[in-house]
């Protein structure tokens, strides 16, 4: 999560903070940080226009986060219809 943040904020690496906040989230998927590294992940995905990967993780963040503060904006990307 540490270097996701480093690669967004001091490098502006997108596509690098990206893969780092999903590596965050898969090594541990239930930790403190998971729910958010997923939504950043999902986040810097749509920012730079891939469409296809933020849809794909907005639909993993409304199945594993379906009450999350991100929720909105993981079904406006695509993650489901509300329930």
């Amino acid at each position: 999560y540490v270097l996701g943040r480093i690669a967004v904020d001091q490098r502006h690496d997108l596509v690098r903070a990206s893969a780092w906040f999903l590596t965050a989230y898969r090594e541990t998927p239930s930790g403190p940080l998971a729910e958010e590294s997923l939504a950043r992940a999902m986040e810097l995905e749509a920012s730079r226009g891939a469409t296809g990967p933020a849809a794909s993780l907005a639909a993993e963040y409304t199945a594993h986060f379906p009450l999350g503060p991100h929720v909105a904006r993981a079904r406006a990307l695509g993650g489901g219809a509300p329930k």
